[in-house]
């Protein structure tokens, strides 16, 4: 069975630092990722709302980065009244991070704080937010990744489509198409890689409250009923036919799979043959 399962990339967050929320005029108890707790608390709303307008889409900013502060990842964000923020992007953590705040366009301050080695996210930043990804419930944690690799397998029929899921999961998802006179059928097919816990992932606190393969098929398809799903298939789609490949055994000692018949998604209009 395959063993490539890159993480998929299931977006990132609009994250802010303590010492940002302190710029801010936050109280102590707003929490650091919500945007809404953040614009709520504070009097500098527009800055925020520049925060969630030009970076929700384009996390490392459209200038170019910020000088004299040690490094060329960190990128100013203007203020509308003059102030000036600056944020910074962490890949690995898919976090853009809000830095800081002043409203007097008061650059030094930021340079101060990179030169004492206070401009990133302290630990205790970093350690909240690994805190606060522990405690997704498994759909928080699981579902958006697990949807997004539908997407995918409906873009890109009979191709199965692998992915480390929530940093958890190791998941292959295809979508079977037949094609029938003028009339396209096709099945959802779902395999587990075994062990299911990546090696030094945390599961969500609501881990074993649910058999595993009924919590991904209630993610995708919450009213099929379980007599409308086949477990444990014989065997999944390896490839599209076209490409040499077809159908693969489950190796039942290294994955669990589940198929649902009868997928009630049509592959996008640019997936089929070109004219």
């Amino acid at each position: 069975m395959p063993d490539d399962y890159p993480p998929i990339d299931d977006g990132y967050q609009l994250r802010f630092t303590r010492r940002a929320l302190d710029d801010l005029g936050c109280p102590p108890g707003v929490a650091p990722g919500s945007i809404e707790d953040v614009r709520r608390a504070t009097v500098h709303k527009p800055i925020v709302d520049k925060l969630a307008t030009q970076r929700s889409t384009v996390p490392t900013g459209t200038e170019d980065p910020m000088r004299n502060v040690g490094r060329s990842d960190i990128y100013s964000l203007h203020g509308p009244a003059g102030g000036r923020a600056c944020t910074w992007y962490d890949d690995d953590a898919g976090v853009c991070w809000f830095l800081g705040f002043t409203p007097q366009h008061d650059y030094a301050l930021f340079e101060d704080r990179a030169a004492n080695d206070d401009l990133l996210p302290s630990v205790d930043d970093e350690t909240i937010f690994e805190i606060e990804q522990e405690e997704l419930d498994f759909d928080q944690r699981i579902g958006p990744g697990l949807r997004q690799l539908v997407d995918l397998a409906e873009r890109a029929p009979n191709a199965p489509q692998r992915a480390t899921v929530g940093l958890l999961l190791r998941l292959e998802v295809c979508v079977e198409l037949l094609v029938v006179e003028d009339d396209s059928l096709s099945d959802l097919t779902i395999s587990v890689r075994l062990p299911p816990v990546v090696e030094g992932a945390v599961p969500p606190p609501d881990w074993s409250d649910e058999p595993l393969l009924e919590r991904l098929v209630a993610s995708v398809d919450p009213d099929r009923s379980s007599d409308e799903v086949e477990w444990n298939p014989a065997s999944l789609p390896s490839g599209p036919a076209e490409e040499g490949a077809g159908q693969r055994r489950v190796d039942h000692a290294r994955e669990v799979a589940v198929r649902l018949p009868n997928w009630r998604s049509k592959p996008s209009e640019d997936s089929g043959s070109q004219s």
